[in-house]
């Protein structure tokens, strides 16, 4: 060899082998050397390099990088051979070693495509679970580039356990529907409510976002209640309830809502629905005065025509508009009642029969007794 200075320097070594193909034809060994300058070949420790520093991955960290190297050339690990600790080895060496990925890193995670096998690395130990289930409420799926079991929204866990969280407090039902929630009982907060947050049931059938504000299944709960209980509401959200007239006042005077109703008939099953365009409810001061809009369904007859605009009574308190008898106490209930008392009053009790309450039809006179009730209503 010749510098730039035109001096002449050489260097021999006894010995010189290199790796076949198979190896990229590795330098494996170079023997010492003599000559007028310092060694130009290094012999380098078993599957390293010699070279450019670069980053080196370890069977702890794959991906990582560990530079050793304190000149700009130097003895090696290169890809896809890792470091156990001093050590160039190959990946198959790694303890945690998978032949479908290669290694996992330290505390690092796997799942196969079905996310049936999940394997983890602890402490240098590979350990695998082959018998693994997402949970029903579980999608097995790659995201940001993690395959594993991952709960849906509204759930919460490690994807094979998922919980149901609690849904966020929203100002209606109309709201819980258009955000994809199922029936159920949720906790809501109208717009400008000064109380506390409410349960309420939403039901979201009949085009979804309904608000149950009555239900009577089977006489598990007293309707006879005072006016104060009526005001605040009773029950329970699921089953038989009265959501509450300072409720009802507030919601139905703060957006306009629809009413439907749906009642099944005792004597021969018979599901009836009426509907009202309008459904609104005034304040305390005028004693909860009912209105209702158009009204459409298929009982053949409006069965709330004689509650329209009346006020509501209960047994301690009469606003019905007879002065020779108390609807309220009479029929033991909370209602809208006018000078007839039982049009279509759905919270009587009526002693001595299992049926909840009769509706009347004042054409025919007919009474229906009915085994089901269910009021609800929502905003258009």
């Amino acid at each position: 060899m010749t510098n730039s200075a035109g001096s002449n320097f050489y260097v021999t070594y006894d010995l010189f082998r290199i790796s076949d193909e198979w190896s990229d034809y590795r330098l494996t060994s170079v023997g010492d050397h003599n000559g007028t300058t310092s060694a130009f070949i290094r012999q380098c420790p078993s599957n390293t390099i010699f070279g450019p520093c670069a980053c080196q991955g370890s069977c702890a960290d794959p991906n990582g990088c560990i530079e050793s190297c304190t000149v700009e050339q130097s003895c090696f690990c290169p890809s896809p051979y890792l470091l156990l600790g001093s050590d160039c080895v190959p990946q198959e060496r790694c303890s945690c070693f998978m032949q479908e990925i290669g290694v996992i890193s330290e505390n690092g995670t796997y799942f196969s495509s079905d996310c049936s096998e999940h394997c983890t690395c602890e402490k240098g130990t590979l350990m695998c679970d082959r018998d693994v289930q997402c949970d029903t409420n579980a999608v097995c799926e790659k995201r940001n580039n993690v395959r594993k079991c991952y709960c849906n929204e509204g759930y919460a866990g490690d994807g094979q356990t998922c919980t149901r969280t609690a849904p966020p407090v929203l100002p209606g039902c109309y709201d819980f529907f258009t955000s994809g929630f199922p029936d159920g009982v949720y906790t809501i907060s109208p717009t400008g409510w000064t109380g506390l947050p409410f349960e309420v049931y939403c039901n979201m059938s009949h085009g979804g976002g309904w608000t149950v504000m009555q239900r009577r299944v089977n006489r598990s709960v007293s309707f006879t209640r005072n006016w104060d209980v009526y005001k605040d509401g009773f029950g329970i959200p699921n089953h038989e309830l009265w959501l509450g007239n300072e409720k009802l006042s507030y919601m139905t005077n703060q957006q306009t809502f629809e009413l439907r109703i749906d009642v099944i008939k005792e004597a021969d099953d018979a599901h009836w629905n009426m509907n009202y365009e309008l459904f609104r409810v005034d304040n305390e001061d005028n004693n909860y005065q009912l209105e209702l809009g158009t009204y459409f369904g298929n009982a053949g007859f409006d069965y709330m025509t004689r509650h329209r605009n009346r006020q509501f009574s209960t047994p301690d308190r009469d606003n019905d508009d007879t002065s020779y008898r108390h609807c309220a106490a009479l029929s033991n209930s909370g209602w809208w009642f006018g000078g007839y008392c039982w049009t279509a009053d759905l919270n009587q009790m009526v002693n001595g029969t299992s049926h909840l309450a009769n509706i009347h039809e004042l054409i025919t006179y007919r009474y229906h007794p009915v085994r089901f009730t269910q009021m609800k209503i929502r905003p258009i």
